[in-house]
């Protein structure tokens, strides 16, 4: 009885072959809900949003597994908020094969050797356009796994990365990154702790380029006084050439 709602939907699925995105959002879904889920989807659901359940990594499994097996063929999943505190096995695997273009992993338990692993899946993969790392506790050892997915990932297009508690050491360490990428345009770093001197190292690349790479950046609330807010505005009305939204305070 506690999975009726899935076994509905399962024959729905086999009714209705037009539907291709489905919205399970905040649920209540735990992984054998998932696995459920995953053992009825159709191959027709490319978009498939999962925030704010219970997927925990054997949920996570079992979407790899659907995705290996050719069960189903996403192109955008959102996992944001799961208690998710692996990726590996399965799941990495289906990654590397997969058409997945937007992933969105934000606020979950992951370690620094799944962001390694992620880095690794994404090149093999050589697709993903649009990746969500929010609120993931971006320590010294993720934020280098996370520059080199910028530095080695030539199709993300957006990157979220605020809420992570990064000081101005790891925005510089962001910076070179970005710097060797030239296919990233919406950058969110917004409520970190980057300071002065860590929003300085981005402003800096922003007025370097000579073409629009970046189009959109997001720097709101990392703990500028107002004095520094007013300086950026005068530096983005003097310096930045290039058409851009950038958001300070």
């Amino acid at each position: 009885a506690e999975y009726m709602g899935l076994s509905l939907l399962q024959n729905g699925f086999q009714l209705n072959h037009s539907l291709t995105s489905l919205s399970l959002y905040c649920c209540e879904l735990d992984s054998e809900g998932v696995t459920v889920l995953m053992n009825s989807i159709s191959p027709h659901i490319k978009t498939l949003d999962l925030c704010m359940n219970y997927v925990c990594q054997t949920g996570v499994t079992e979407i790899g597994r659907a995705i290996i097996e050719n069960r189903c063929f996403l192109t955008d999943l959102n996992l944001q908020h799961n208690e998710i505190t692996s990726i590996e096995g399965e799941f990495v695997e289906a990654i590397k094969q997969s058409s997945i273009i937007k992933l969105s992993l934000g606020d979950n338990k992951l370690k620094s050797k799944d962001l390694k692993l992620l880095s690794e899946s994404f090149q093999k993969q050589n697709k993903i356009q649009n990746l969500n790392l929010i609120q993931m506790s971006l320590n010294t050892k993720k934020i280098d796994f996370m520059t080199e997915i910028i530095q080695n990932i030539h199709t993300i297009i957006v990157l979220d990365l605020s809420m992570n508690f990064m000081n101005a050491a790891s925005f510089e360490l962001l910076a070179q990154a970005i710097k060797i990428n030239n296919s990233l345009q919406h950058l969110n770093l917004s409520l970190n702790s980057g300071g002065f001197r860590g929003v300085k190292t981005i402003v800096d690349i922003l007025c370097e380029q000579k073409k629009p790479k970046l189009e959109y950046v997001d720097l709101r609330f990392n703990s500028l006084s107002k004095g520094e807010v007013q300086y950026f505005s005068n530096e983005i009305n003097g310096s930045i050439k290039t058409n851009i939204t950038l958001l300070i305070q």
